[in-house]
């Protein structure tokens, strides 16, 4: 039960629904809640099973194996994966998270941690400690053997080849299974969720193997199991214990389980229930621009994953979907789409759960073209379709049916009209190129800490992730594990693309999945003038200390050229700053002096300079990274230090193609300091004020700003006949041409953004407020 202070704070609803658990959870202890007998309505003839329940997601086709078949001729290198997977598995190990293997036995010991040999105790569910790592070793890692999603990679290779082994395989550890957890008992009974998608990859296993040769008692003993996994879900549903996507996945296994067992006398009420969660808790948990609540782009793609699997399983057996529902899913996509790079892999932000709620393909969890071809094709929407989608078709195929993907692989290319976006409610802000093969793109995260206790959340405020191409340059450093001292480590401030003050955590972590305070949420805002791309963003941090501190982050880009971050914070007294930017794992750095490094990919060539303006030197050290739950990879960490206002200016020029990246010159100025650079797309000239200073000079404008810059087009013809696209100030007041009253632009609400642009020969001006101000 909760402690006093906490049950205190909890309303009339969330008190009854715990103690009902708990005393039903206590009951079941004592044997007073006996499991229900065997349904004996269940005949479950061969192939009676799922033939209402999923041939219409396929689109009218008439048999899994044609489906299976289509697939193998339309995406082979997923059936190719799937048949590598298989072979492990007759070795008695799994590739699953970031593990290529695991020993597992077969069948596997459905109790003991694969990693470590952590045996967890056989007894009833409420009394395990899941989340000790002493109890049941790391609970993520064992779950997922559980989930037995693994066991459709045999299915759809039976399908396609016919071996007799490979399904003697699934159903010996189907019912391995069944005999090694009795209803109720045990870890994997512990988590409801774990119950749901253990449920879905059952419901899609019975439908995939309808005409398999099973043993009699084999699929009755399935569907008996199914029907008790759906009574454990409705008994212990995670609304006030985790209602995130526990609770939508929770409902959507409810929603599955009651279609696939139209047979029982629940099925109704489990579809209703499950539909009912669905639709209420959907404007709860995803914001109108899109983004998923907890901030991490993992649970942004399985809400994506939960509400677009609803839809076509309500669309196929004729349930009513509330219109809200399609509209967010809308949404959801926009996000994933906008913050894809051109290799279809999304930035990691947030918490990785590692996991895929049904991997019918061999996409790792970050690469979005299977799942952005599926809702392009259920949604209906062409310009989601990611560029590799051609080599990622088999989800959209086993949802929407080979004919249907078909056609949406060859419709003609749409792309969104926007290169820069901010999702206001969610806080993200995405700077892009373009949707090319070469387009960079940028994302930045200024938005809630998370929702609820932040259980998923990280300390990153205004970091920033950044690829260019196809090529990841600064990513996130993942989470790796959600057990044990690593933990803490990896959610901290120093473990993101972002500025750390005084070496101390923005937010300090405490247990797993607690802060030891919550802040108040960062804030942004985009400016887009022609080509020039203006993010802005202020965070809030140590509140919870005598000193709480202010972070203001700048990122100015021209499409095509380079990328310039300007980071200023306030802390009282404050020693010292730091930022990082962790590259990806495959990149090598060498340094062409204290201040830049050249990044290198070992095959592709440079990639970019990295500068350090204004700060200290840059350093380079090595550490350990996680590109996905579970592994580790060392990789190159770039970091330098704050001067002494906790002011940090980085560059970063993508080498464009360019054998050797250009040179950054320092110029001699009368106030701050002054540098100038090329990038073959732009001529760039930025002045930073140093103390003192009450203006900035810099190719003719004027301004009190704090960081003034000029950007001209390169045409070829020399600096001097290049045309200027765009002045930017920052933390000003003024920004002035020439030295005429006149073409003075004054401002009056506080230092903030300026930026000077010149269409037709006129000059237009676009502002935005100070940061603090917007952040108030």
């Amino acid at each position: 039960m909760p402690s006093l202070r906490r049950l205190a704070r909890m309303s009339g609803d969330e008190v009854r629904v715990r103690t009902r658990q708990y005393l039903l959870a206590r009951l079941e202890r004592w044997g007073a809640s006996a499991p229900p007998r065997d349904p004996a309505q269940f005949a479950l003839q061969r192939g009676s099973l799922a033939g209402r329940t999923f041939e219409p997601l396929s689109a009218g086709t008439d048999a899994s194996r044609d489906i299976a078949r289509q697939v193998a001729l339309l995406d082979p290198g997923s059936i190719d994966a799937l048949r590598r997977g298989t072979r492990l598995l007759h070795e008695g190990s799994v590739g699953i998270l970031g593990f290529p293997t695991l020993e597992i036995g077969d069948p596997p010991r459905w109790h003991r941690e694969a990693r470590g040999g952590e045996q967890a105790p056989r007894r009833h569910w409420s009394r395990i400690a899941y989340l000790d790592p002493k109890v049941v070793g790391d609970h993520k890692v064992l779950w997922e053997v559980n989930r037995c999603q693994y066991l459709l990679a045999p299915a759809i290779v039976w399908l396609t080849d016919g071996r007799d082994e490979d399904f003697r395989l699934i159903e010996r550890h189907l019912l391995s299974w069944l005999d090694e957890n009795p209803f109720r008992q045990g870890v994997n009974w512990a988590s409801s969720l774990e119950v749901a998608y253990r449920g879905i990859a059952w419901c899609w296993l019975l439908w995939l193997l309808s005409r398999a040769p099973w043993t009699p008692a084999a699929r009755r003993r399935l569907a008996v199991s199914l029907e008790r996994h759906a009574l454990h879900i409705e008994r212990y549903l995670s609304h006030y214990f985790s209602p995130n996507t526990h609770l939508t996945g929770e409902a959507l296994g409810l929603f599955y389980i009651g279609t696939a067992l139209a047979e029982s006398r629940h099925a109704r009420r489990w579809r209703e229930l499950g539909s009912n969660i669905l639709e209420s808790w959907l404007p709860r948990q995803v914001h109108e621009d899109g983004v998923y609540f907890e901030q991490a782009t993992q649970y942004q793609r399985y809400t994506a994953e939960i509400y677009l699997q609803y839809l076509l399983l309500a669309r196929a057996t004729g349930h009513p979907v509330g219109t809200r529902v399609e509209a967010r899913l809308h949404g959801l996509f926009d996000v994933l789409h906008g913050i894809a790079n051109a290799a279809g892999s999304m930035p990691l932000i947030g918490d990785d759960d590692g996991g895929l709620l049904l991997p019918l393909d061999a996409c790792s969890p970050e690469d979005l073209r299977g799942l952005m071809l599926l809702g392009a094709v259920a949604l209906d929407r062409p310009e989601l379709r990611l560029q590799g989608s051609v080599d990622c078709a088999a989800m959209s195929c086993w949802l929407c049916g080979p004919e249907r993907t078909r056609r949406m692989l060859v419709a003609a290319s749409k792309f969104p009209a926007w290169r820069a976006r901010w999702f206001p409610e969610g806080g993200l802000a995405v700077l892009r190129d373009g949707w090319g093969a070469e387009a960079a793109v940028a994302v930045m995260d200024a938005g809630p800490h998370g929702a609820m206790n932040c259980a998923h959340a990280h300390a990153d405020a205004l970091s920033m992730t950044l690829d260019l191409g196809v090529q990841p340059l600064f990513v996130d450093r993942g989470t790796l594990t959600y057990v044990g001292a690593e933990r803490n480590e990896f959610r901290s401030t120093c473990s993101h693309n972002t500025l750390e003050i005084d070496g101390l955590s923005s937010v300090e972590p405490t247990s797993a999945f607690q802060w030891r305070s919550i802040p108040a949420r960062a804030n942004g805002s985009l400016l887009e003038v022609g080509p020039v791309q203006v993010f802005r963003g202020c965070s809030r941090g140590h509140q919870d200390t005598a000193a709480p501190s202010t972070h203001i982050r700048n990122v100015v880009h021209v499409h095509g050229g380079s990328w310039l971050v300007y980071d200023v914070a306030e802390r009282p007294g404050a020693r010292s700053g730091l930022v990082r930017w962790q590259l990806a794992p495959e990149l090598e750095v060498s340094n062409t002096d204290a201040r830049s490094v050249c990044v290198h990919h070992p095959s592709q060539g440079p990639l970019a300079l990295v500068s350090a303006l204004a700060g200290g030197p840059l350093q380079v050290r090595s550490r350990a990274t996680s590109p996905r739950y579970g592994a580790t990879v060392p990789a190159a960490l770039i970091e330098m230090a704050t001067d002494d206002a906790l002011r940090a200016l980085t560059l970063i020029v993508p080498a464009s193609g360019l054998e050797v990246a250009p040179p950054v010159l320092e110029l001699n100025c009368d106030a701050g300091r002054h540098w100038s650079w090329k990038d073959g797309v732009t001529c760039w000239n930025a002045a930073i004020a140093a103390p003192g200073d009450d203006h900035l000079d810099c190719a003719g404008w004027r301004s009190d700003a704090a960081l003034l810059i000029a950007i001209h087009a390169v045409t070829g013809a020399g600096q001097d006949a290049d045309p200027l696209i765009g002045v930017v100030a920052l933390e000003g007041t003024w920004l002035q041409r020439g030295s005429s009253v006149e073409e003075r632009h004054t401002r009056r609400t506080g230092k903030g953004c300026i930026i000077a642009s010149q269409q037709s020969g006129t000059w237009s001006y676009v502002e935005s407020p100070a940061m603090t101000e917007a952040n108030a």
